[in-house]
């Protein structure tokens, strides 16, 4: 069951940047951008320090880190989570990070952690399967900061049904 609480200041600005992209409407589409897709099935993470039970990973390959943690871990536990995350130099970065249902974001390659995380939470063996399909680490992005075939998909026609993790935070019913 996915936790409730309300938006910190940060993610309330997060909210009023994403909002239009939300509204937009593209023809034939379900959701005109990635970030329509995400403000209707994203979730809220938690900024928090590394668990001491979990070991760092290689800083630059968050993908590949946080989806080997992930598969590593009970079933039904850990979602893989792909989507933004910001920190005080970077800004909005295409990222990836792992979950518990308590809807912290375990982040392997980010010390310190980010200050911001917003994405989709997916069960780690789907998203190992969109990525085996793609050959890539990455579901909803490719090279060059451009979105994937699978993100593109997605955005035409929904996500598929047993792909998502019901953890994270829900972004706020005030933001219709």
């Amino acid at each position: 069951m996915p936790l409730q609480q309300e938006e910190s200041s940060e993610q309330q600005f997060r909210l009023q940047w994403l909002l239009p992209h939300r509204l937009a409407v593209r023809e034939g589409w379900r959701y005109a951008s990635l970030d329509g897709l995400l403000m209707a099935h994203g979730r809220w993470f938690t900024p928090s320090p590394l668990p001491a039970e979990v070991a760092p990973g290689v800083p630059g390959a968050c993908f590949r880190e946080s989806l080997a943690w992930a598969s590593g871990q009970p079933p039904n536990d850990t979602a893989y989570v792909q989507g933004f995350a910001d920190d005080m130099v970077l800004g909005r970065t295409a990222h990836a990070w792992c979950s518990w249902a308590d809807a912290r974001a375990i982040d392997r390659t980010w010390n310190p952690p980010g200050v911001a995380y917003t994405g989709l939470p997916l069960l780690p063996e789907a998203a190992k399967s969109f990525m085996d399909d793609n050959g890539t680490w990455c579901v909803l992005f490719a090279s060059g900061g451009v979105i994937s075939p699978t993100a593109e998909e997605w955005m035409r026609h929904g996500i598929p049904q047993g792909v998502l993790a019901d953890i994270g935070i829900p972004f706020s019913a005030a933001f219709p």
